[in-house]
């Protein structure tokens, strides 16, 4: 009988830093991560998935193929916060970092939604990229965030409430 050589599943993690603008008060929508480089018949279900800090929650989607990041970010105090992300299979981990800037509040444009009961702003903090916030309006309950470029300054909705428009003052 001849002795096979086993050969650890490959994957890779791209990008190796996700960059998030947090809002104070708001928890950042959720991210997805891919998973590249896997050979055909990879075992996405094999992945698992950890994070050194409780402000990011990992979990696997072995069904499109990707690491789905929540967020905890509520009640993060100002400043740079970072987490490691470690994926491991089959003896291999790959990591990546999640670091979040959370600056003072500075919201520079409310917007309704026109169908929803919704309230869009841009959260433009001093430096670094800014923020589009959903609120619930009846009870000024923050509903989520999610990072936008540098400099947000202008907003506009669709009289649908399908689409929603950002200009930025400064972009990378």
């Amino acid at each position: 009988m001849r002795a096979q050589k086993l050969q650890a599943q490959a994957f890779q993690i791209v990008p190796t830093q996700v960059e998030i603008t947090l809002v104070p008060g708001f928890n950042h929508a959720q991210i997805r991560v891919p998973i590249t480089g896997t050979a055909g018949g990879f075992d996405f279900g094999s992945l698992t998935v950890t994070s050194d800090a409780a402000w990011v929650v990992p979990a696997v989607s072995a069904g499109s193929r990707d690491i789905v990041l929540t967020f905890q970010t509520a009640n993060l105090l100002n400043g740079s916060n970072t987490a490691t992300i470690a994926v491991t299979a089959s003896g291999t981990t790959d990591t990546f970092v999640v670091r979040g800037t959370l600056a003072p509040l500075n919201i520079v444009q409310l917007v309704d939604d026109p169908i929803r009961s919704r309230t869009y702003g841009l959260h433009q903090p001093a430096t670094g990229a800014g923020a589009f916030v959903v609120i619930e309006p009846i009870d000024n309950t923050p509903i989520t965030s999610i990072t936008l470029g540098r400099r947000p300054t202008d907003l506009a909705v669709s009289r649908d409430g399908r689409e929603a428009l950002v200009i930025h003052s400064v972009d990378e």
